[in-house]
């Protein structure tokens, strides 16, 4: 489902057999109006894969600036769905008018000791983004050689061959990857794309910013065969994960994922604040505690009266939803969400009784049926000592009647 508008909505997910309708369920969501980051596209010659590039970036109205090498020191230049910049040297002031830099080994070869520091000062300080597209040869000169290697071609993938992303396990259309190089996986990267075992795509951390390597430079192919969404789902995932993200200063969730009316629902606030903060739910106070484990982390709990959205104020006074489901919404869900929570209770108490090892099963077992385990001390106790018991303390009595009370 594809929304079309920005805001809060709900939708309608039912199951129908034939004319039946077995269930019929509200799914409420949140469209948020995101910018498209602007991108810099560095080419030392022009290219397939950089035209193709470049228009589907065009289309998704990404502002993108492209700079492509036609011969020594010259240069052809665009400008899509943004204003023109000097762009005869990696200079500030062409940087801070971009997000994210998309480069092939090439053309970060060929740039000067000024201009690549520069480039890294803008990575490691802005929280921007590097997507490098790697040759057939090597990953060339640059400070990026130290977080990527390469592997040599897969001389067998001569046939298409089929694409994962890790993030999504979606799988991608075939693919030739004849001659192209796989990327060796180092300390602190993380795999992107993959194949038969080997990395195409990698991403790691370079100080407040991120650099991403791919080694395919025929992703091209995917649109002439038609195959447009593999070629989105790939480009996308290479973007989101470049790009850089401001870190929130405050972070707001709500437990159960299904909270409903008339039941406690925990607000969680994640924030790095000293002062004791507290929470605002429909112009109620909640009062939060602090997690003695994270002193981060702080919980309170509310009770919504009335199914549908409910407004938070956020300690920035910026106003956050969540959404309280009615009681006979999602009933189906809810039986197996308890059922799931039980299974892990009884597995976990199972498992300290067999010395830390976990047993799962299929069914529930009964009050019963645990207290008949192999382990359990359960003894008769016979009733001659339930008639001893009863029988002392009327003696007694009877004793100290005769006796005493005369």
């Amino acid at each position: 489902f594809v929304p079309k508008q920005i805001g809060r909505n709900i939708c309608r997910l039912s199951v129908l057999n034939r004319s039946d309708t077995l269930q019929d369920e509200p799914v409420p969501f949140e469209v948020a109006e995101t910018s498209a980051p602007a991108v810099l596209l560095l080419a030392s010659s022009p290219g397939f894969e950089d035209r193709f590039l470049r228009n589907w970036l065009a289309e998704k109205n990404y502002p993108v600036i492209t700079r492509t090498v036609v011969s020594k020191n010259k240069f052809t230049r665009e400008y899509l769905n943004t204003r023109s910049v000097a762009t005869d040297r990696i200079s500030d002031a062409l940087l801070n008018q971009v997000d994210i830099v998309v480069a092939d080994a090439a053309s970060m070869a060929a740039l000067d000791a000024n201009e690549r520091s520069t480039l890294q000062s803008y990575l490691r300080q802005k929280r921007k983004g590097l997507i490098l597209r790697t040759d057939n040869d090597s990953l060339r000169t640059g400070f990026h050689t130290a977080l990527f290697a390469l592997m040599p071609a897969d001389s067998g993938a001569q046939q298409g061959t089929r694409l994962y992303l890790n993030d999504t396990a979606t799988q991608l259309a075939p693919l030739h990857l004849s001659g192209t190089p796989a990327l060796r996986a180092r300390e602190g990267s993380k795999t992107l794309l993959t194949a038969g075992g080997r990395s195409y795509a990698a991403s790691t951390l370079f100080g407040a910013g991120k650099i991403v390597a791919t080694t395919l430079n025929n992703s091209f192919n995917w649109i002439l065969a038609g195959e447009r969404d593999s070629y989105n789902n790939v480009w996308s995932a290479l973007f989101n994960e470049a790009m850089g993200r401001d870190k929130a200063e405050e972070s707001w969730t709500v437990q159960p994922w299904l909270p409903a009316v008339h039941e406690p629902a925990t607000i969680i606030l994640q924030s790095g604040q000293q002062q004791i903060p507290q929470a605002q739910i429909n112009g109620a106070a909640v009062y939060l505690s602090q997690n003695i484990n994270f002193p981060f982390q702080w919980t309170g709990s509310y009770w919504p009266a009335q199914p549908g959205w409910q407004t938070g104020i956020a300690l920035n006074g910026t106003p956050w939803y969540w959404y309280a489901f009615d009681s006979k919404d999602w009933q189906t869900a809810r039986m197996a969400q308890t059922e799931q929570e039980t299974q892990r209770i009884l597995n976990k108490e199972q498992g300290t009784r067999n010395g830390g090892s976990t047993v799962t099963s299929n069914n529930f077992r009964t009050a019963d049926s645990r207290l008949q385990t192999p382990d359990s001390k359960l003894q008769t106790v016979p009733k001659f000592w339930f008639f001893l018991l009863f029988f002392i303390p009327l003696a007694f009595l009877w004793f100290e009647n005769k006796y005493y009370n005369r």
